[in-house]
């Protein structure tokens, strides 16, 4: 008798943990990684344009506003500072970066193609800059969210 006591506890312990196993399994939510529509339909747009670098770097003479964020989870991000920053890309390969009207930063920039991706390099580094390239005529981003960055997202003015 006391071994049938014992065989239906070792049971029951087997049988909750198994239960417990199927029930912690079956309660994961898949979490797939979602592309934002925008940051796809820019992407989208550079692969259907085919855009060269001298493409590109005509269509960013000019100024363009920043307008969007996004960021991987562990990132944050002051969204009130960058919302009055302009870029302003000059012919001579020299580019001003304003926020509110005021100058923040300067410097030189060049585009980088590689067999995988397009950069836009620049001296001084500039953070909002950094990530993977893609281009629209009339918009742009750079992609930095796969290295746990963000997706700054500019406009033409």
């Amino acid at each position: 008798m006391c071994f049938c006591i014992l065989a239906k506890m070792i049971f029951m312990k087997y049988l909750f943990i198994q239960l417990f196993l199927l029930t912690t399994i079956l309660s994961c939510e898949k979490d797939y990684e979602k592309v934002d529509p925008e940051m796809w339909q820019i992407h989208q747009c550079q692969q259907n344009n085919n855009f060269t670098p001298d493409i590109i770097q005509t269509l960013l003479i000019g100024e363009w506003n920043w307008y969007q964020m996004i960021c991987a989870e562990t990132s944050i991000a002051d969204m009130e500072f960058k919302k009055g920053l302009k870029v302003e890309f000059k012919d001579d390969s020299t580019f001003q970066i304003f926020n509110y009207g005021e100058l923040l930063n300067s410097g030189d920039w060049e585009i980088k193609v590689s067999d995988k991706s397009i950069e836009l390099l620049t001296i001084p580094k500039v953070y909002e800059f950094s990530g993977n390239f893609s281009m629209c005529p009339n918009k742009f981003l750079f992609n930095n969210t796969g290295l746990d960055g963000c997706a700054n997202f500019f406009k033409r003015k």
